[in-house]
C-alpha cells in the first residue's frame, strides 16, 4: 500500500502539512509527502487541449505530482479555507484534474481519499467540502474527512492566532480505518 500526502498551504510550517503527515505516519503505510507551495502548479486554462489524451499541455510541476497520485493507492489532501473555499494553491491542483476526465477515463477512480480541511467555521466546512467534492468528481473513494480550525490570521487586528491541535483524537480513528481497509 502506497499513499501520497499533499498539503496546499503556503506556509512553511503548515498546519495542514503536519496533520496530513501525522495521518500517514500513524497509518504505517509507505508514503510520500508533497508540499504544493514549493512547486509551480498553475490553474486550468480551459483550453481543452487535454481532451484527446487526458494530458494537460501546461509545462509545470502538475504532471509529476499527478503521476505520483495515479501510481499511489491513497491520497491524503489537506488545505486551508481562504475566503470561503480551498486556498488558491490547492484549488489550482484540483482544477488541473479536469484533464483526467475526458474519454470516460478516470485514473483516480477507486483510490482512497482523506480530506483534511482547515476551516474556521465547523458548520460550513467550505475547504473540507471542496476537497471532498473534487475527490468524488474524480471518482475517488472518500473514506474519511475532518475539519480543524487550524491557524489563521485575525483580519481585525492583524495578529496571528494559534489553536491547539484538536485533530489528535481523530488521528487514532483514521489510523484504525486505514489499517482495516488495507488489511482486506
Amino acid at each position: 500500500m502506497r499513499a501520497i500526502g499533499i498539503s496546499s498551504s503556503g506556509r512553511k510550517s503548515a498546519y495542514s502539512k503536519i496533520i496530513v503527515k501525522d495521518i500517514l505516519e500513524e497509518s504505517k503505510v509507505e508514503y510520500e509527502m508533497i508540499h504544493l507551495a514549493k512547486l509551480n502548479i498553475k490553474g486550468c486554462l480551459g483550453c481543452l487541449k487535454c481532451a484527446g489524451n487526458n494530458i494537460c499541455v501546461q509545462l509545470d510541476d502538475f504532471q509529476e505530482v499527478i503521476n505520483k497520485v495515479i501510481q499511489a493507492d491513497a491520497l491524503v489532501f489537506g488545505g486551508a479555507n481562504y475566503y470561503g473555499t480551498l486556498n488558491a494553491i490547492g484549488h489550482a491542483f484540483w482544477e488541473r484534474t479536469f484533464a483526467l476526465r475526458h474519454c470516460a477515463t478516470f485514473p483516480l477512480a477507486g483510490k482512497l481519499g482523506i480530506a483534511v480541511g482547515l476551516d474556521r467555521n465547523n458548520d460550513t466546512r467550505e475547504a473540507t467540502r471542496f476537497i471532498e467534492k473534487m475527490m468524488l468528481s474524480n471518482k475517488m473513494a472518500v473514506i474519511a474527512s475532518f475539519t480543524d480550525p487550524g491557524n489563521y490570521q485575525c483580519y481585525d487586528c492583524g495578529y496571528y492566532v494559534a489553536h491547539p491541535p484538536i485533530y489528535l483524537i481523530t488521528l487514532q480513528y483514521f489510523t484504525l480505518l486505514l489499517q482495516i481497509l488495507y488489511s482486506n
